[in-house]
C-alpha cells in the first residue's frame, strides 16, 4: 500500500488524474528518491518478474486504494520498466500510461521515444504508434518517431558515399589509440571507401564530442568519420529489466545491435564490409566478434577481423627490431637505421588498448599513455592529467584553510561541488580552445599573445560557470603553462612523422610493438627541459597590474605567479617535486644505480636529483633514448595508494617555503611569514592531530594558502608529465 499517512494522501491528491474505463484512475509520478516508494515499485515489478533499473522519472496508475496497477519509467528517450499487474491486464492501462509519458517527454523536448521489450509485447506497442526497428530472439527495439528514418536519409546522402567497395568501423575510442589507428590503416588498404562511426553515448572518461574530434584527427586522410548516432546499441544503454536471466543480456544486446547495423545502417551507406579488431583478452568482445561473423553475412555483409596491435615481443625481454617505413627511407637508410628497443614486459605486454591508456592516466603516467596513442590524442591526455592533478589536490583532506570534501576551509563563496565542477570546465575548455593555441605554429602572432589569449578564454569559461567566483585563476595560469610547454616540446620534436613511420612499418609487416618503439627520446622530456621551456614561454608574458598577487609583488618584493614561472618554477623542480616523490613512491632501489634515468641538472648548474639524490650520485647527463629509460631499474617504483599523507606533507613543505600572495592578501605580510614558520614546524613534527588543529585555526582566521594549493597541483602534474616508469 502506498498510502499510510495523511501527508502522503495529500501529496498524491495534488497529482494529475485521468479517466480510464469509466473509473477515476490516478497517474502519479513516483518520488523515487524516497526509499519507501522505491521499494513499493520494486515489489510491484518483481510480481511480473521484472527488475527496477535507473530511471529519471517513474509513473504509476494507481487503484483507489493507492496500490499500483501499472507503471512505466522514462530515462532520456527510453521508456523502461513497463509493467501491468496481472489482475489488471484486460483493462487497457498501458495506453493512457504511455500517452502520459509521451506528453511528459514532449515537454522536455523529446519527440522520438524508444522502448526495449519482449517480442510478445510488440502488438501492444505497435497499437500505440510504435514500430519495430531491431529484433533479437529475446528482445525487440521500437520507436514512435522518425529518428532512424531521418538518420538513414542523412547518411545515405553523404557526399563521400560512392561506387566501389565500402567498409565500416564502429569504435568507442575512449581515447583514440595507436591500436585504433592501426585498425583504420589496415582497413583503409582493403576497400575503396572507409567510414568510421563513433559510439555516441556519453558514458566514457572522454565525452563524445572529444572522442569524435580525436577520431577525426587520427583518421585524417584514411577514413570519413561520420557523426555518432543513437542507433548503436551498447551494453551501457541496453536495459535488462525484462530478461529473466541476466546472463542472456549481453548476447541479446549484441544481437540487437548487429540486426540494427545489418538491416538499416550498412544498406544506407552501401557498406558490404565490417572491420573489427581481434579481441585477445575480453570474452564479451570476443563473443561479439563471433556473433558478428554469424549474423552480418545473412545481410550480405562480410566481416574482416584484423589482429590487434599488440605490445611485447616474442622473447622474455620484450625486445623487438624495427626498420623505418620503406616509403620514407632510401635503401641505404633501411640497411643502417633499424633499431632494437627494449621494454618492461610486466607492464607492456598485451593489446594497445584504450583501457591501458586510461589506467596510465589514472596512475599519472603521460609517458605510457602517450606511447599508446597518436600525437593527435596527446592534448586530451594532458588535459585529463591537468584535471587529475587538480582533483588530487582538491580531494586531499585536512588542508588548512582550503576547500575539501568535508570543509569549505576559510571560504564562504566556495565549496567542494563548485571546485569540482570548475575542474571539469577547465578540462573541457582546454580542449575546446585548443585550435586557438595551435595557431601559434602557423601564424605570425607572437607566441605569448596567443598563450595569454588561450588562458583568458579558459578563465572566462570558469568564471561564467562559477558566476564570478575565482576558483582556479592561479592554477589555470600555472598548470596551463606546464601543459602548453609539454605539448610544445613534443610538437617541436617532429615526433609525429617518427611515430607514423613506425606505425606504417607495423601495418606493412604485422609486427608486434613495444611502447618504447613508437616514441623517441623527445617524448620522455626531462624535467630540466620542461623547466627551461616554461621559463622561456612565460618570459615573453608582460606582468599584469590587476591582481592581488601583483599588488603583493609591488609592495613587498615577493615573487608572484609570473616571477615563479619565469624562473622555470625552480623551487618546484629543486625541492617540492623531489620531496613529493620521496614520499609518494615506494619500492625505489637503493644505491647510486637508482638515479640512472632520473637525474636533474638545473640551468644554474646545481645538480639536484629528483629523488633527493646527492650531487655525487647524479650522472653527468640525462638518458638519451627510451631504451635507456626502459632499462632503468626504477621501473619497480609504484605510487602509494590509499594515503593522503604525501600530499599533506608536500603542501606543508610548499607552505613553509613559498611567499603565498593569497595569504598575504588575506592576512598581511607579517602573518604570512608566521604561516611559513608554522607549516615548517608541523612538517618537522607531523601528526594528524596537529594538522586538524592548524586547519581549525586557519579556517577561523580566514587564512587560505591558495598559492600553495596551486603549486601542489602543479607538482602533481609535473610529476605525471616527467616520470618514466610505467
Amino acid at each position: 500500500m502506498l498510502f499510510h499517512s495523511r501527508r502522503n494522501r495529500e501529496y498524491w491528491k495534488a497529482c494529475k488524474q485521468v479517466q480510464t474505463d469509466g473509473n477515476i484512475t490516478d497517474i502519479q509520478q513516483i518520488p523515487m528518491g524516497s526509499p519507501r516508494f522505491r521499494r513499493q515499485v520494486e515489489t510491484f515489478l518483481s510480481a511480473s518478474a521484472l527488475r527496477l533499473e535507473s530511471v529519471e522519472d517513474y509513473f504509476c496508475i494507481l487503484r483507489e486504494d493507492g496500490s499500483i496497477a501499472a507503471g512505466a519509467g522514462l530515462s532520456g528517450d527510453l521508456i523502461k520498466c513497463v509493467a501491468v499487474d496481472p489482475a489488471e491486464r484486460s483493462k487497457g492501462l498501458i495506453a493512457p500510461l504511455v500517452s502520459h509519458i509521451i506528453g511528459v517527454a514532449a515537454e522536455k523536448g523529446i519527440t522520438n521515444l524508444k522502448v526495449f521489450t519482449k517480442p510478445e509485447n510488440e502488438a501492444v506497442f505497435t497499437s500505440l504508434g510504435f514500430h519495430t526497428i531491431a529484433r533479437a530472439p529475446l528482445a525487440i527495439l521500437l520507436e514512435n518517431g522518425h529518428g532512424l528514418e531521418d538518420y538513414l536519409a542523412h547518411v545515405s546522402c553523404h557526399p563521400e558515399r560512392g561506387e566501389g567497395s565500402i567498409g565500416v568501423i564502429i569504435m568507442n575510442a575512449n581515447p583514440f589509440t595507436l591500436g585504433h589507428k592501426y585498425l583504420v590503416e589496415k582497413a583503409f588498404r582493403q576497400v575503396d571507401k572507409l567510414f568510421v562511426i563513433p559510439v555516441k553515448e556519453d558514458l566514457s572518461l572522454f565525452p563524445y564530442s572529444e572522442r569524435l574530434e580525436m577520431i577525426r584527427s587520427g583518421c585524417e586522410g584514411l577514413a570519413t568519420v561520420l557523426d555518432g548516432s543513437d542507433y548503436q546499441i551498447s551494453a551501457a544503454t541496453f536495459p535488462t529489466y525484462f530478461l529473466k536471466d541476466l546472463s542472456e543480456a549481453s548476447e541479446t544486446q549484441m544481437l540487437l545491435d548487429l540486426d540494427m547495423f545489418g538491416r538499416h545502417i550498412a544498406p544506407a551507406l552501401g557498406a558490404t564490409v565490417r572491420f573489427v579488431g581481434s579481441e585477445p583478452t575480453d570474452p564479451l568482445t570476443a563473443r561479439y566478434n563471433e556473433l558478428m561473423k554469424e549474423v552480418l553475412p545473412t545481410f550480405g555483409i562480410s566481416v574482416v577481423e584484423i589482429p590487434r596491435l599488440v605490445f611485447g615481443g616474442d622473447n622474455s625481454s620484450g625486445s623487438l627490431r624495427f626498420a623505418p617505413y620503406p616509403g620514407k627511407c632510401s635503401p641505404e637508410e633501411l640497411s643502417t637505421t633499424a633499431v632494437t628497443i627494449n621494454c618492461h614486459p610486466e607492464r607492456s605486454e598485451g593489446p594497445a588498448s584504450a583501457t591501458l591508456v586510461r589506467k596510465a592516466l589514472q596512475e599519472g603516467s603521460f609517458r605510457l599513455a602517450a606511447a599508446l596513442t597518436p600525437t593527435s590524442t596527446w592534448p586530451y591526455l594532458v588535459a585529463e592529467l591537468m584535471a587529475r592533478a587538480l582533483r588530487m589536490e582538491l580531494d586531499t583532506p585536512l588542508k588548512p584553510g582550503l576547500v575539501d570534501k568535508d570543509s569549505n576551509g576559510a571560504h564562504s563563496d566556495m565549496d567542494y561541488a563548485l571546485m569540482s565542477g570548475s575542474i571539469e570546465v577547465i578540462r573541457r575548455s582546454f580542449i575546446r580552445h585548443l585550435p586557438m593555441l595551435l595557431r601559434r605554429y602557423s601564424s605570425g602572432v607572437k607566441e605569448w599573445k596567443l598563450v595569454v589569449e588561450f588562458g583568458k578564454a579558459i578563465e572566462a569559461d570558469v568564471m561564467e560557470y562559477t558566476w564570478g567566483v575565482n576558483t582556479y585563476r592561479g592554477a589555470i595560469f600555472a598548470l596551463g603553462l606546464a601543459a602548453i610547454s609539454a605539448l610544445d616540446i613534443t610538437c617541436n620534436s617532429q615526433l609525429c612523422d617518427y611515430q607514423d613511420d613506425k606505425l606504417m612499418c607495423l601495418v606493412d609487416n604485422s609486427q608486434t610493438a613495444s611502447p618504447n618503439s613508437l616514441t623517441d627520446s623527445s617524448l620522455c622530456f626531462t624535467s630540466v627541459k620542461l623547466s627551461d621551456w616554461i621559463a622561456n614561454l612565460s618570459g615573453q608574458i608582460a606582468p599584469g597590474n590587476d591582481s592581488h598577487g601583483a599588488n603583493a609583488v609591488k609592495e613587498y618584493g615577493v615573487k608572484g605567479a609570473l616571477q615563479l614561472a619565469q624562473e622555470g618554477y625552480k623551487p618546484l623542480f629543486e625541492d617540492w617535486l623531489p620531496f613529493y616523490r620521496g614520499l609518494a613512491y615506494s619500492g625505489a632501489p637503493s644505491g647510486p644505480g637508482r638515479v640512472h634515468s632520473r637525474a636533474l641538472r638545473l640551468r644554474s648548474g646545481n645538480a639536484a636529483a629528483e629523488y633527493g639524490l646527492s650531487p655525487e650520485a647524479a650522472p653527468a647527463t640525462c638518458p638519451d633514448s627510451t631504451a635507456d629509460i626502459a632499462q632503468a631499474s626504477i621501473a619497480t617504483l609504484r605510487l602509494r595508494s590509499g594515503t593522503a599523507e604525501p600530499l599533506q606533507k608536500t603542501l606543508l613543505r610548499i607552505m613553509s617555503t613559498l611567499d603565498d600572495t593569497c595569504v598575504i592578501h588575506r592576512v598581511g605580510y607579517e602573518r604570512a611569514q608566521e604561516v611559513k614558520i608554522e607549516a615548517k614546524a608541523l612538517l618537522e613534527d607531523f601528526s594528524e592531530e596537529g594538522l586538524i588543529e592548524m586547519k581549525k585555526r586557519y579556517d577561523a582566521e580566514g587564512i587560505s594558502p591558495g598559492g600553495a594549493a596551486d603549486m601542489l597541483a602543479l607538482t602533481i602534474l609535473i610529476d605525471s608529465l616527467t616520470n618514466y616508469y610505467f
